[in-house]
């Protein structure tokens, strides 16, 4: 795996700990014929690969594990917000 991140954003949590939300561009895997998105949400995901059918289903299914991920540490207490960032609503103001 050798992508680079193409998006990144840093949150702070209530304890004031950093975490690191990444995103890489699709790539094909050519052993299997799928195709992958990298992610990082440290240090809860750490650098794993998310695949799909194509490079819009991969890239769409890595964007929904981060969701994911970030809603139940914000439902945690973990972070203050905002609780928006993958607000689809957000887009289309």
């Amino acid at each position: 795996m050798s992508s680079e991140f193409i998006a990144f954003r840093v949150v702070t949590a209530r304890d004031g700990t950093e975490h690191r939300i990444g995103l890489a561009a699709p790539e094909p895997d050519d052993k299997h014929g799928d195709w992958y998105c990298r992610v990082t949400f440290t240090p809860l995901i750490v650098d794993k690969a998310i695949y799909g059918v194509d490079a819009f289903q991969a890239l769409h299914l890595a964007l929904r594990l981060l969701e994911s991920e970030f809603q139940t540490t914000i439902e945690s207490g973990e972070f203050e917000g905002p609780d928006h960032l993958f607000d689809e609503a957000m887009a289309y103001r």
